[in-house]
């Protein structure tokens, strides 16, 4: 398939490459300097692409580890759906399906969302941001 000329399916291709090889480098090149994730006005919230590396990248020292289960595209941009793992020894062991929208703009990641269910992530998949 030709995804040359249509960002969202480029995007799709290499935001599956990047978390199915948990390359934080490659997830990094997707984002743009002003990637939201989160609630911006919580001070957890990330802000920037730094930010959000930042926050991968402790997730990954504390032993989450993700495996990416599908990703699928839409017209706000692409759903990463991932099984993650919380090491026993944290406060949030457990393990957990996640839903989250990679929303894009001009072929670059602009904003992060979470969601609780895939049908609320897949609805939103294809609502106008």
């Amino acid at each position: 398939m030709d995804d040359s000329h249509d960002p969202v399916p480029a995007l799709a291709r290499l935001l599956r490459a990047a978390l199915a090889d948990n390359d934080l480098a490659a997830l990094g090149a997707l984002l743009a300097p002003n990637v939201t994730w989160g609630d911006p006005h919580d001070p957890r919230g990330c802000r920037t692409r730094d930010d959000v590396m930042r926050n991968f990248a402790r997730l990954a020292d504390q032993g989450v580890r993700a495996e990416l289960l599908e990703v699928i595209e839409g017209t706000q941009g692409a759903l990463a759906v991932m099984d993650v793992h919380w090491p026993v020894e944290h406060p949030h062991a457990a393990r957990v399906v996640v839903h989250q929208l990679y929303v894009a703009r001009d072929g670059q990641v602009v904003e992060i969302r979470g969601f609780d269910d895939r049908a609320a992530a897949l609805e939103a998949l294809d609502q106008p941001v």
